[in-house]
């Protein structure tokens, strides 16, 4: 089974994402041109791993439909499974997600996403909290299991920063090569 590894430190995406239209994007990779990222495209995996790009903007917990529907110890930490289900107003490739919320540090050690037909599209294992800046957890090493067959890709968050603002030259040639 191949499994691709990623540290996007030296790569930069600007995607953007509106609730009541689908997300969409660009790509800037160093020596390459610009490449935007059309809707039908954004559930193409990102850089070519089993995350997809809709998976890396979308935030399913700002959906309105939200319910606990079930307990589980996952690693020997009791979790609620939050399943989040898009409105009207959201686009989404998905039709639910259910999340393995650790109830003591309120972060997320699995999320599982669902096709519209109750099918299971994308696993998202998380193997490692760690604490941002201002010493809250957050996840910080992924495990992604996607709808290629034999495929795993797996994320290490090296160092994450939030509250970072960025400017619109950040995402040029020139600032990505900073």
């Amino acid at each position: 089974m191949p499994i691709k590894c990623f540290g996007l430190t030296s790569t930069k995406v600007k995607p953007s994402f509106c609730i009541k239209r689908a997300a969409k994007g660009s790509i800037i990779v160093p020596q390459q041109p610009v490449r935007a990222i059309k809707a039908p495209q954004m559930d193409e995996g990102l850089f070519d791993s089993d995350l997809s790009y809709q998976d890396a903007v979308e935030n399913f917990f700002a959906w309105k439909k939200q319910s606990i529907v079930g307990s589980e110890v996952i690693d020997n930490v009791n979790c609620q499974i939050l399943e989040s289900k898009p409105d009207n107003s959201s686009a989404s490739i998905y039709g639910k997600v259910r999340s393995w919320i650790d109830v003591r540090r309120f972060v997320p050690l699995r999320i599982e996403k669902y096709s519209s037909s109750g099918e299971l599209v994308r696993r998202i294992d998380i193997t490692r909290i760690a604490p941002d800046e201002k010493h809250h957890p957050i996840p910080a090493n992924l495990v992604v299991h996607g709808p290629r067959k034999n495929s795993v890709t797996e994320f290490h968050g090296a160092h994450i920063d939030q509250d970072v603002n960025f400017t619109d030259a950040d995402f040029t040639p020139e600032g990505v090569s900073k």
